[in-house]
């Protein structure tokens, strides 16, 4: 039997071997079955395991996660994995963003998109921030902690102060891969890829920019230059747990089951440390 064991499945993904077979039998994941009857896991099922884990820890219950998954599945086009598409919780909902599409599984609401951002979330801060000026002796860094502080609450703002700190310092890097970041977020991969590639230029040792590119080559499916770029970036900080857990999915889609294998280990050893 290949595959991964209950008991391995709870440790990477941080439930109970309770709560991961109370998930099996839901018909949600594709574990196969063993002796006694154990079952062996996919790295497909570990997938959507740490989604839903993730979805748990922001404080929606077990039974409505399962539900909602239920719901989306049914939502999906023939052939569209669960995993394929990211499932948040934003305040009291569950949010699916698929490419430039946004919805709520539940209602099946569809979220548009704005123009401007205070008429779409209603908050007072956006409405009242409508433009970011620069005061005087504005700084680069001025501008990209100014970003920081806006994008929770003034997302418009929050893009136009970075770009008004690439304007005053081109190579600033933090800010090319939280400009990068917000694009990629809303659909825009290749100007988030641009980002990305600028603030690595800029800072070849910002590991963060690579494991970045890496991944929208992995959603570009240029995945030989995603596997790349994730090494690059461990070759700079070993500790990005996530960066192992990519590597291992991509070298298993591949067969290459002793590499995944090597990756989830450090994935999994980096996780019980924190």
């Amino acid at each position: 039997m290949t595959g991964y064991r209950t008991r391995e499945v709870a440790d990477l993904v941080g439930m109970s071997p309770p709560q991961v077979r109370a998930y099996a039998r839901t018909g949600l994941l594709r574990p196969s079955r063993g002796p006694r009857p154990a079952y062996y896991f996919t790295f497909h099922d570990l997938v959507l395991l740490r989604t839903a884990k993730r979805l748990e820890n922001a404080r929606v219950p077990a039974r409505r996660v399962r539900r909602v998954l239920h719901a989306l599945a049914q939502q999906l086009p023939e052939g569209r994995s669960l995993t394929e598409v990211t499932i948040t919780a934003e305040a009291a909902a569950i949010v699916v963003h698929d490419g430039g599409r946004t919805w709520n599984p539940e209602s099946e609401q569809l979220f548009l998109a704005f123009a401007d951002p205070a008429v779409a979330t209603g908050d007072p801060v956006a409405l009242v921030s409508r433009s970011v000026t620069a005061p005087e002796g504005a700084t680069a860094e001025g501008f990209f902690q100014m970003g920081r502080q806006l994008e929770a609450c003034a997302p418009a703002e929050a893009l136009e102060a970075y770009a008004k700190a690439l304007e005053l310092d081109p190579e600033h890097a933090d800010a090319h891969v939280n400009l990068g970041r917000l694009d990629q977020d809303n659909g825009h991969y290749q100007r988030a890829l641009d980002h990305y590639t600028a603030a690595r230029d800029a800072d070849p040792a910002h590991a963060i920019a690579r494991f970045n590119i890496a991944s929208v080559m992995e959603h570009l499916e240029r995945f030989d230059e995603a596997i790349a770029s994730y090494k690059d970036a461990l070759d700079l900080d070993a500790s990005l747990a996530e960066a192992h857990y990519r590597l291992a999915i991509l070298h298993e889609n591949q067969g290459l089951e002793l590499e995944a294998l090597r990756y989830l280990k450090q994935y999994r050893s980096l996780v019980k440390r924190h």
